[in-house]
């Protein structure tokens, strides 16, 4: 602009003589050392850190993204400063350090990979020259062992230098030699990166124009996530730049909010260990330890469970209490027979805490059993004569009940003969004990919990009042009497006033019975429905000829609940019916948490497990006890009056489960092993489990109790059982290795099996394998157990004979999602059950028209049994109008 010569003195080299220099370098043996350090440094990464995000990841990434601008003080930069010349390592390697410390608290890991960008400049001769020379270095850090942050620096800083001395290597280079594994999801090696500008920038100035730098915003994300430190005089400027598919602003509000506290501490504890420093701020804490749990509520709490029903009694005697196939009993008479039992049972020696066994199946005695147990101040144990006769026998033994209540043409399943009493002592009211349930064992063997009354009365009272159970309501119950969620729908009506409908056993199998049992009974509340089984009750009901039209509450637990589902179910039952999830382990009576499903809430995903109920309190802790923030995930712990004694017999798992509670003196928690976080309003979402047991149709399975029965085969030698989706429902799946002798064939292990388990914990699947395979660190390698075969049925293969066996199988093989089916296959032993028996015979009937009882397919449960019971009747029907032949012609044309 003036017409001046240019100050700048001539450079030495030009872009493209580094460029070829570049490529010189690449073509060498410098190449294969920076190579040879990479592959060395970047050995056994995680592929992906897997933030907690807000949504799941897309398909394909696009690249959309916002930022979060914030400020260290000087006064904090200053410090840090400080901290940096202390332990001999740059500003940047600090809040490195710091940053990878918040990544390690959010993602549970210990393996902390992110990219740099590094400007590239490391000769003289390119300080001066316009061009491109940055390039990303990456860097991975242990956290292993939970370091102070000084220790941690120190690795940060071996891991920094070694990245600079190989930085000359382009990461494109790296990624071409490397070959990681690329998804279309996130960028390879790493998706976090963090950038620090130090580098001291002018004001510039020129004549005539009035010069602003602007920040500038281009709501794009190349990555998860960035954070960018630029070092001013008046302190830090940083930005958070994130991906909008998967981050709401909020939570990387938040995420800021932990960053800045965590410096903060580091600035003054450096010290400290890595699991203690804050992240937390004053407010923060308390809401997560006071708000989210400030559950207080008056409840009877001088009052026992059975006391509440003698109320109901006094004031509604001649109500009808239990409906059950053509018996009706009143409150009056219910209450009658219950102190004429408790009078037999205190004579027979039952004082406070005597277990006494309940070995009944479905019916008013069972009820009037239960309540008379509990008036004669005993605690009930639910036998299930189902059960093989060892794990009764085991059953027996271990609670050593005096008495067992029973029919006379159930008696010669009772194997007990012990004389003692357990637990003996004269407790107060409200710690009294009220029942055992037993519950799969992780140590091979099944588990008692000791439940007292205090848990079950404040449940039940939450119940009546929380849902406005009473007079007007009329409830079925559904739930088996072997697990607690009975106690909910059994005695949870009755103390609350309501009309308890039964069904039989075999009822109790059929959804399209029950969906009718509904109707006839103008059924308000299910107290006690599985996930599962809402989707069958659902597709009955819209099915039937007459669908249930009073259904006002249902009660869901056991399981994750598909929204979904609940979207079904008020297409069925009516839109203005409440959907309530509720989340609870038996060690914690029940139900802790409850969720109503909002009408119209987008009918994606999972419903949330909600807050807890009235005088429950829950946590979301680490690994060492600490708090984790909101929208992280964590391991759940569970407080309250709802806490069950323990493990009957069992001292050290009852000292590692129910252990002291970190934030009030005195008092415990119980760990669940179900991981979880906090929504940033306090509603709770589940996350799955930090451990292998499994969850199956409402049924809590510990793998450990099957490979336990599985190894006392002697032709097993190793042993590994999980669940797995094959696209017809979870199922469980055995793997096993066997002797040298060989391995026994799935009728032989399923036939050893049902000696000591229930059915439920019977895999539907088994799986040879050479050998199981094994983590690095030696243990099962569960994910990597290969997708089971499933065209194997229970029996040597036999192909289909006829036209009706023929229709069958293709029924079978698209439900049961098999390979092949062959006839003599039994139903239930290549994975079939009681909810998918529902849908097969629903396509018995609409392939061939023939309406099969359920108690057929029980009794019949091949496919050659079952053709032969539908031609039977349809050569018996012959208005039905066609023939096998012409059946068969019809599916295959899909007119039928």
């Amino acid at each position: 602009s003036r017409g001046a010569a240019s100050p700048l003195p001539e450079l030495p080299i030009q872009y493209a003589d580094y460029a070829l220099w570049e490529r010189e370098r690449l073509q060498s043996e410098e190449l294969d050392q920076h190579l040879a350090y990479w592959r060395e440094r970047l050995a056994g990464a995680p592929p992906v850190l897997e933030l907690p995000t807000d949504r799941p990841r897309p398909p394909s990434q696009s690249f959309r993204g916002a930022q979060h601008a914030f400020v260290l003080s000087p006064d904090m930069t200053g410090r840090l400063k400080q901290l940096s010349r202390r332990e001999g390592v740059t500003l940047f390697m600090t809040l490195l350090a710091t940053f990878k410390v918040l990544l390690h608290r959010y993602t549970r890991r210990d393996d902390i990979v992110v990219g740099s960008p590094f400007a590239g400049r490391s000769t003289a001769e390119t300080d001066g020259l316009i061009g491109f020379f940055v390039n990303t270095l990456v860097l991975r850090t242990s956290l292993a062992g939970d370091p102070t942050f000084r220790e941690l620096l120190a690795r940060v800083r071996v891991v920094a230098l070694g990245a600079y001395a190989h930085q000359d290597l382009p990461f494109e280079k790296l990624v071409e030699e490397t070959q990681p594994e690329r998804h279309t999801t996130h960028s390879p090696i790493y998706q976090v990166m963090f950038e620090m500008q130090n580098a001291a920038v002018g004001k510039l100035v020129l004549p005539g124009l009035a010069i602003e730098s602007l920040k500038l915003d281009l709501a794009a994300a190349k990555f998860d996530l960035t954070l960018s430190m630029d070092e001013l005089d008046q302190g830090i400027a940083a930005v958070l730049n994130y991906s909008t598919d998967i981050f709401e602003a909020e939570t990387i509000h938040r995420m800021a909010d932990h960053l800045l506290t965590l410096l903060e501490d580091i600035a003054e504890h450096a010290d400290k260990r890595v699991s203690e420093l804050e992240l937390f701020s004053t407010a923060e804490r308390g809401k997560l330890v006071d708000d989210w749990n400030a559950t207080e509520a008056v409840y009877p709490h001088d009052k026992l469970v059975h006391e509440l029903f003698e109320q109901q009694a006094e004031r509604q005697p001649d109500a009808i209490a239990i409906v059950f196939e053509d018996q009706e009993i009143t409150y009056n008479e219910l209450n009658r027979r219950a102190e004429q039992t408790a009078r037999h049972l205190r004579s027979a020696g039952v004082g406070p805490e005597t277990l006494v066994g309940v070995a009944l199946d479905r019916s008013i005695e069972m009820v009037v059993a239960l309540l008379g147990v509990l008036k004669a101040g005993g605690a009930f144990v639910s036998f299930d004569l189902t059960y093989p006769k060892e794990r009764l026998d085991f059953m027996f033994e271990e609670t050593r009940a005096p008495l067992v209540l029973t029919r006379e043409f159930l008696a010669d399943s009772v194997t007990s003969e012990s004389p003692w009493l357990i637990n003996h002592r004269d407790s107060e009211n409200t710690d009294r004990l009220a029942y055992v349930f037993y519950t799969s064992g992780s140590t091979g063997e099944p588990k008692g919990i000791l439940a007292q009354h205090s848990g079950v009365v404040n449940f039940l009272t939450f119940n009546a009042k929380t849902y406005q159970l009473g007079p007007d309501d009329t409830v079925l119950q559904l739930a088996s009497p072997s697990f607690d969620a009975s106690v909910r729908d059994t005695l949870g009506p009755l103390i609350a006033g309501a009309r308890l409908v039964l069904v039989n056993d075999a009822e109790a199998k059929d959804p399209e019975t029950l969906v009718s049992k509904m109707s006839e009974q103008r059924i308000t509340c299910l107290l006690s429905v599985v996930p599962t089984l809402l989707s069958v009750l659902t597709d009955a009901a819209r099915r039937a000829v007459n669908p249930p039209a009073h259904v006002r509450l249902i009660l869901t637990s056991g399981e994750s609940l598909p929204l979904a589902e609940c979207t079904k179910a008020r297409s069925a039952f009516g839109e203005d019916v409440v959907i309530v999830n509720q989340y609870g382990p038996t060690e914690c009576t029940m139900t802790q948490t409850f969720y109503a499903v909002p009408r119209g809430e987008d009918a994606t995903g999972s419903a949330l497990a909600g807050r807890p109920i009235d005088n429950m309190q829950l946590y979301i802790l680490d690994e060492r006890l600490n708090l984790v923030p909101t929208g992280i995930p964590g391991d759940v712990y569970i407080g309250g009056v709802g806490l069950a004694r323990g493990y009957l017999d069992h001292a050290a798992q009852t000292a590692e489960k129910f252990i002291p509670h970190p934030f009030k003196p005195g008092a415990r928690l119980y760990k669940t092993g179900d991981l979880a976080r906090f929504h940033h309003n306090g509603q709770i979402e589940l996350l799955g489990r930090a451990d292998n047991q499994i969850k199956l149709r409402g049924l809590r399975i510990e793998p450990a109790e099957i490979e336990a029965a599985l190894l006392a085969h002697e032709s097993v030698r190793e042993a590994a059982v999980i669940a797995r989706d094959d696209g017809s429902g979870q199922r469980l799946v055995a793997y096993l290795v066997g002797t040298p002798e060989g391995v026994p064939t799935a009728p032989e292990l399923r036939e050893h099996l049902r000696h000591t388990l229930p059915e439920y914990l019977v895999p539907a699947v088994f799986v040879a394998l050479d050998s199981l395979p094994l983590t690095p660190n030696g243990k099962v390698d569960r994910r990597a157990l290969p997708a089971p075969q499933l065209d194997a049925g229970s029996a040597e293969y036999v192909e289909p004979r006829t036209e009706t066996e023929r229709m069958l199988a293709t029924v079978w093989q698209d439900l049961l999602n098999t390979g092949r089916a062959g006839v003599e296959d039994n139903f239930f032993d290549v994975g079939g059950h009681s909810l998918l028996a529902t849908q097969l015979l629903w396509r018995i009937k609409e392939a061939f028209g023939v309406d099969l009882p359920m108690r057929v397919l029980f009794e019949r449960p091949t496919i050659a049994a079952l053709a032969e019971s539908i031609e039977t009747i349809l050569w018996a029907s012959p208005d039905l109008g066609f023939i096998a032949d012409e059946a068969a012609e019809a599916y295959e044309e899909g007119v039928i």
